[in-house]
């Protein structure tokens, strides 16, 4: 421990990207209300900030019938159903949304999508409401592997969810979850993967990721979400499944992670506990890897200790397409500190070697990763560097993204703690899905409801 958390402190002091990344310079534009910062020579074929058009918000139902399990404090894991809704209105947005409800229980929910409505004063009571299709069901019933995971309710949840159609010898399209907390070792070390059908019935599971150890857990249990059939049989051998994790503080790397997988492959369903065989799209190092101990740091452009990056989709549009990553940056340093919001610093070795400080009064009382400043993003990829790493031609280091874009100015509530100053308000952002046929995204805001702290729904229309 003594030596992982020296490594944690060195790595704070290290400003290179590591060999190899790719460097550019920045300029600044507008798109929409927002601000974007992209390098000047964006890859041809993909997708950037310019693409996305900004199309409103709609809010989640009353969480009053459903006490404890409704929609408060959710929005960490959001999934697309095209034939969701088949008799709702022919209003442009068909299917429905399957979400992730409240921490503690991490229910998971079907809703509709309403039009959404954009409100220039930040108003919620002026958006339109999604309906309930189908109530909140524990997806995880049966499967005794998790429970681990879900003794203390107040860890922190790592937690997604993705749906394919049948695949391999299943007859029904599959709702695919993964499972994890903040601090996972010892019982909380558990596998992440299940699935059932979208009934919320016959749950399925728990499977372990090829990458995930007790040094890597960290990097394959937050986000999952479909990836294109044709790029999944050029390069990735079928496996249409991308699944990674973000943790903080560089236990799970200094960027986010992204694998492929197939659970189909390996069972209808795989054997309890099955090691699904993984493809690396994109890894950096972590404070469980070799890279800190030379000197070396292969990490994402600007990383941060305090990042946090909630969410993935693959956006596809015409003969264009990115890889994207919403999140809670840390800006504004380019050195994050552990301890408290007003600058406090918390010792991290054992023994300390600062003195133990008097926690701070609230609200600058929650110990972390800090920054001066925060603010919501959007990060693009490009699927060409990961189809590079998938043949081996690309270290999964050496993939950096090509394009940033502030998602601040469409949210409605980023001051979610009282007292606190805007600039430190973190978890601006939860999960995300991706409509490729009709090319909506939609971005859960992590108590973007002050009424209840719902989550709020944002919609982007993607377009070549």
């Amino acid at each position: 421990m003594k030596k992982l958390l020296a490594g944690m402190l060195l790595l704070l002091c290290v400003t290179g990207c590591g060999r190899e990344v790719l460097e550019s310079t920045t300029s600044t534009t507008t798109a929409g209300n927002s601000t974007t910062t992209t390098t000047t020579a964006v890859p041809s074929g993909v997708l950037g900030p310019a693409n996305l058009t900004y199309l409103g918000a709609f809010r989640l139902p009353s969480s009053v019938a459903y006490p404890g399990s409704g929609w408060a404090w959710g929005g960490t894991g959001m999934a697309y159903y095209a034939s969701g809704d088949p008799g709702g209105p022919s209003d442009g947005y068909l299917g429905s949304l399957y979400g992730i409800g409240h921490d503690h229980t991490k229910y998971v929910a079907e809703i509709s999508i309403p039009v959404p409505v954009i409100s220039a004063s930040k108003d919620a009571s002026a958006l339109n409401t999604a309906t309930m299709l189908r109530d909140f069901t524990n997806v995880r019933s049966g499967i005794s592997a998790l429970d681990p995971l879900f003794v203390d309710v107040s860890q922190i949840s790592r937690t997604d969810l993705a749906i394919l159609p049948a695949l391999g010898s299943q007859t029904t399209p599959k709702l695919y979850s993964c499972w994890g907390v903040h601090f996972q070792s010892d019982a909380s070390m558990t596998p992440s993967h299940s699935w059932c059908d979208l009934d919320l019935t016959n749950h399925q599971g728990a499977w372990w990721v090829a990458a995930s150890n007790e040094a890597t857990l960290y990097t394959t249990n937050d986000y999952l979400f479909e990836i294109p059939e044709n790029f999944a049989t050029t390069y990735l051998g079928g496996r249409r499944l991308a699944t990674g994790r973000y943790r903080d503080g560089g236990w799970g790397g200094f960027g986010p992670n992204l694998f492929a997988i197939a659970p189909w492959a390996a069972g209808n369903p795989p054997a309890n506990g099955t090691v699904l065989p993984a493809t690396t799209l994109i890894r950096y190092a972590s404070n469980h890897t070799e890279g800190y101990l030379y000197g070396q740091s292969y990490k994402m452009n600007n990383y941060l200790h305090s990042d946090e990056w909630s969410g993935g989709a693959w956006l596809t549009a015409g003969s264009k397409a990115a890889v994207i990553f919403i999140g809670t940056k840390g800006t504004g340093t380019a050195e994050a500190w552990y301890g408290f919001s007003n600058g406090v610093k918390y010792p991290i070795e054992d023994p300390p070697e600062i003195p133990v400080p008097t926690y701070p009064p609230a609200p600058y009382d929650d110990r972390g990763w800090w920054t001066p400043s925060f603010e919501a993003q959007m990060i693009f990829y490009n699927p060409s560097d990961l189809a590079a790493v998938a043949q081996g031609t690309k270290q999964s280091y050496e993939v950096q993204p090509y394009a940033i874009l502030n998602l601040d100015s469409y949210l409605y509530n980023i001051n979610k703690t009282a007292g606190l100053p805007s600039p430190l308000q973190k978890q601006r952002l939860g999960a995300c899905t991706y409509d490729s046929t009709n090319q909506l995204l939609y971005i859960f805001e992590y108590r973007g409801d002050a009424e209840n702290d719902r989550p709020l729904v944002h919609v982007f229309r993607v377009s070549s």
